[in-house]
């Protein structure tokens, strides 16, 4: 008794000095290890049918992700519903990372990245992939998996923009191309309609 009360007082401090931290990676307490990369959808997702504006069910919430275009001109949302949990933004990823189920739609995220942080602070996520998210694949691609990522997670109101890290570091770029040294806000232009 007296030792899980020592770790629940020992976890409290560290959640509380990783939230003062102004530019600290969040200790493992606060950054949930996820795992995409998985072959199918989570298994509790259903897709919702396009233009179906109907209320979810209770107990679930719908979570909107964005593939490519067959073409790679464009980002086509595809919408999922799933059941409500405390970690929105790491369901997102992981429904991100699984293949689409649209006609017309590819997956971006390489088979071999994964996840090995996603926070949010002062409307900012931060999402920390592993060295595999790099692997080039040239500038259309970096550029809809970069955009991709960033229109997923500021689907949720807290996030404002997304700051990219590999290995826990800030990079100039992902794959030679596209600019992720700072926070990237929505950008509507590249979804189709």
């Amino acid at each position: 008794m007296m030792r899980d009360i020592t770790i629940a007082c020992f976890l409290m401090a560290a959640l509380f000095l990783g939230g003062c931290a102004s530019d600290m990676k969040p200790s493992a307490a606060q950054t949930p290890a996820t795992t995409p990369g998985a072959a199918a959808t989570p298994p509790a997702a259903v897709l919702v049918p396009p233009g179906d504006t109907s209320q979810p069910e209770p107990g679930t919430m719908r979570i909107k992700v964005y593939r490519g275009s067959n073409d790679a001109k464009w980002l086509l949302p595809e919408v999922f519903q799933v059941k409500k949990n405390d970690h929105p933004a790491r369901t997102a990823m992981e429904l991100l990372a699984a293949p689409p189920h649209g006609n017309g739609m590819v997956g971006l995220l390489p088979k071999e990245a994964k996840i090995k942080g996603l926070w949010v602070k002062d409307e900012i996520a931060y999402v920390d992939f592993s060295e595999a998210i790099a692997q080039s694949a040239g500038s259309t691609s970096e550029r809809l998996l970069v955009a991709a990522i960033v229109n997923t997670l500021t689907e949720f109101p807290e996030v404002q923009s997304v700051q990219f890290l590999v290995e826990g570091k800030r990079r100039a770029t992902l794959q030679g191309h596209v600019d992720i040294s700072e926070p990237l806000s929505r950008s509507e232009k590249i979804i189709k309609r």
